[in-house]
């Protein structure tokens, strides 16, 4: 599985897809040799959790654990196999031959959104972080990652996605220029870009036009609030460096919670669910199904 953010978010905070999407053949064949290297130097039998991070095209194992993680049923259901039976029968002496299993690259994409219950918890800091905060998942399965990916958005949220046409954009400094690609593909879509007076002064020296500077304060004119409660946010992007002073009421991230919409806090997500979203601006063209857990002979 590839994580959709990038290392520094807990494994079971982060978003993933399976197959991976945008890692090389080369990097792949490396992941792949190491993990066999792990195993039998380890010596084990059953099912083993690796964590890789790739930088450069430079492969680092982050740790190795000879147990399951809670991913095992989501890939089971991506690729087909019953894997926490396959593993419970190779522990009491069965041998993969004998099973019948072999490794195939599923058909199509699976990909895990997680849930987070921020909304219970006043004060909590909704963002995700190396500490894990997540208290659920779903999976959402297409015939290309951004179909997957939308599906999976869409179960998090609700089946239809809001209808309004202004994104809002609050970048930390580090990653205003990265969102420019994105707002170029927001405004191209027919999307009014609300943002902060930094991410619109970086917007507008790169040519987007379509923008709109909103204050934070509440009660002040062109409020995000006030944009927000006249339900006319679809989306809102906003990355910032970690708070340790408890959030009130009015703030962003609070608001997100209260009026239940799609909210990216990093680069990566953004980029992502941006990129599906003006694939498939429209879930009503989907057929949704439900995958039954795969049966061991």
């Amino acid at each position: 599985m590839e994580h959709i953010e990038a290392a520094g978010v807990h494994s079971g905070d982060s978003a993933c897809v399976l197959p991976p999407h945008q890692l090389s053949p080369e990097v792949m064949r490396t992941i792949e040799e190491q993990g066999r290297l792990l195993a039998l130097e380890l010596k084990v039998c059953g099912l083993m959790n690796v964590q890789f991070a790739v930088k450069d095209g430079e492969v680092y194992i982050i740790e190795v654990n000879p147990r399951a993680s809670r991913t095992v049923p989501f890939v089971s259901k991506a690729s087909g196999q019953p894997l926490a039976k396959y593993a419970t029968r190779l522990m009491l002496g069965a041998t993969l031959e004998g099973l019948g299993y072999r490794y195939t690259v599923p058909d199509g994409y699976s990909v895990k959104k997680t849930v987070f219950s921020f909304a219970c918890f006043v004060g909590a800091a909704a963002e995700l972080a190396p500490e894990m905060r997540s208290t659920g998942e779903v999976m959402g399965r297409g015939k290309s990652f951004e179909e997957a990916y939308m599906k999976a958005q869409a179960a998090v949220y609700s089946p239809k996605l809001s209808n309004a046409r202004s994104v809002f954009i609050g970048m930390r400094g580090a990653d205003k220029a990265q969102m420019v690609l994105v707002a170029q593909q927001l405004v191209r879509q027919g999307y009014r870009i609300l943002a902060t007076a930094g991410t619109a002064d970086v917007l507008e020296q790169a040519g987007i036009a379509d923008i709109q500077c909103v204050h934070m304060q509440p009660g002040q004119p062109d409020s995000l609030q006030g944009f927000l409660h006249r339900g006319e946010v679809a989306l809102l992007i906003n990355t910032t460096r970690s708070r340790k002073r408890k959030m009130g009421a009015t703030h962003i991230r609070r608001l997100v919670l209260h009026y239940n919409l799609p909210y990216c806090t990093t680069v990566e997500g953004a980029q992502h669910y941006v990129q599906s979203f003006t694939k498939f601006g429209t879930l009503d063209r989907f057929r949704y199904v439900s995958l039954p857990m795969p049966e061991a002979s």
